[in-house]
Formats: structure tokens, sequence, C-alpha cells
């Protein structure tokens, strides 16, 4: 598993251990949420570049509606600086034999 999925994976286990995902995420927010945790479900290494910038899309939307608590924010910026860093990697061509490039 990527450190990214790794990072993410704690952030739904923080939101399903709190009432946070029920409380404060919109009906909007869910579907991205949802969107995303989906892309995370079906990833593998050699997914195409598209498929990250399609995250990214997910990543944005929550990003500007998310509403953190100290846990939270720590969790999804652990999670998010993972994701940035991956795809900067990517677009340097670093393990591009691992994502199918």
């Amino acid at each position: 598993m990527s450190e990214c999925k790794k990072k993410f994976v704690k952030v739904v286990k923080y939101l399903n251990e709190t009432d946070y995902y029920k409380t404060k995420f919109d009906d909007k927010m869910k579907e991205h949420f949802k969107l995303l945790h989906e892309k995370w479900r079906d990833w593998t290494e050699t997914k195409p570049m598209q498929y990250y910038y399609d995250m990214k899309e997910h990543h944005t939307h929550i990003n500007k509606k998310l509403e953190f608590d100290d846990k939270l924010e720590t969790l999804w910026v652990n999670y998010i600086s993972a994701v940035m860093n991956l795809r900067v990697n990517i677009l340097a061509g670093v393990g591009s034999e691992r994502i199918g490039h």
C-alpha cells in the first residue's frame, strides 16, 4: 500500500470513529469524499497520470469546505502533503516505471 493510501486510510478511520463525517460534511462534500474513497480502493501503482488529476479535483473541493478539528487537520495535512509529493515525483519521472509511464 502506498504511503498516500495509508495516510488516507487514517483519515477515513478518524472520520468513522467520530460523527464528524455525518455532522460536518454536506451532501456535496460526502459525494466528493465517497468518489475519492473509491479512487483509493481501485488504486494501483500503474494508474495513468490522469487518475491523479481526477483525484485532485476531489481534494480541491474537500479542502475548500473542510472544517478541521486539531486531529483531523493533522491527518489531512499529512495526507495532502504525501499526495503532493507523489504528484511531484510522478511529474519529475521519479519511479515512473512503477506508475505506467
